[in-house]
């Protein structure tokens, strides 16, 4: 198990990898400024690992800028899942629409879980494509 730091103006995203899952919680103020460096962040964890659950719990806000990175990084993984905890930010990811695009998830442990379901149900080598429409399990 690895750990990496991405250290991103106002914020940094902490990842924890575990062979093909890699987990990153993000720590700080993300604004709208930080987007381009953010969207780098998360497309090069998903371009270098067969999943990502990224943990929103302890961030206020997500500015709209943001959540477009997400949807961009999202393509990117074959399994990619947002931790969004009840409230009113899950609200408004699902009021844009974002559990089309996205894994939302309560906490990291079902988000987890879900990666290893969908990891056990693929044939190796073959990824987890199934797409988003679960989660806020």
């Amino acid at each position: 198990m690895a750990n990496t730091l991405y250290q991103c103006g106002t914020f940094r995203l902490e990842v924890e990898e575990q062979g093909a899952l890699a987990v990153a919680r993000l720590k700080g103020r993300l604004t709208g400024a930080d987007a381009a460096s953010f969207e780098k962040a998360l497309v090069e964890l998903a371009s270098s690992h067969q999943g990502v659950v990224l943990d929103l719990e302890n961030v206020r806000y997500v500015p709209s800028k943001m959540v477009a990175a997400l949807a961009s990084a999202a393509g990117a993984a074959s399994f990619f899942a947002v931790v969004v905890p009840s409230g009113s930010d899950q609200k408004v990811f699902k009021h844009v629409g974002l559990e089309k695009v996205l894994r939302l998830f309560n906490d990291e442990g079902s988000a987890r879980a879900a990666f290893e379901e969908a990891s056990a149900a693929s044939p190796p080598g073959a990824g987890t494509q199934e797409r988003p429409g679960q989660g806020t399990e």
